[in-house]
């Protein structure tokens, strides 16, 4: 049987069905051993990488204008990038972040790109161009949605844009993604 080439679906969240809706949420919970719904908070757009018809590797790209130094940033927030284990090591998730930047800087047309991750995972990120910034920032709690304060985040320029990452105190305005 001739192997087929990876596909990309890209998905706006609230157009998406029922069904779909219910597959992403079983998908977090298995993939990231969560221990209920409630630490699923959705993004705007699912980018989905597909092995035939067998989805493999997941990112969710949500829209948000944040505050950094208190001026508004316009980003775009990657989270939930994954990839079914039995699949891990065969480039999907870099495949699923670039798409990820393509629909960020062409379609949504933010000004940077913008992700939290463990530091052992910031040389994977790396390689796709993303630099770390180890700097404070303001988010709502997911469980209490009290202010907390977190550290260490990523950010993706705008390819093209000459525009650095600004200085000041960085607030997501709300939960982060």
């Amino acid at each position: 049987m001739a192997e087929t080439s990876p596909r990309i679906s890209v998905e706006y969240i609230p157009d998406m069905s029922a069904e779909d809706r219910k597959a992403i949420t079983r998908w977090y919970r298995e993939v990231f051993n969560l221990p209920s719904e409630d630490m699923i908070i959705p993004g705007d757009y699912d980018i989905r990488v597909w092995e035939g018809d067998q989805w493999v590797s997941l990112v969710e790209v949500v829209q948000r204008t944040i505050l950094v130094g208190g001026q508004p940033v316009r980003v775009g927030g990657v989270g939930g990038v994954s990839t079914h284990p039995e699949h891990r090591y065969k480039g999907y998730s870099a495949m699923a972040l670039r798409e990820a930047a393509h629909l960020m800087f062409d379609e949504l047309n933010v000004e940077f790109g913008m992700l939290f991750c463990a530091p052992e995972m910031e040389t994977f990120y790396g390689k796709l161009g993303w630099q770390p910034i180890h700097k404070p920032f303001r988010h709502l709690d997911h469980e209490t949605s009290q202010p907390t304060w977190d550290e260490n985040f990523m950010i993706l320029p705008s390819p093209g844009s000459s525009r650095q990452w600004p200085d000041g105190e960085v607030d997501l305005n709300g939960h982060g993604w």
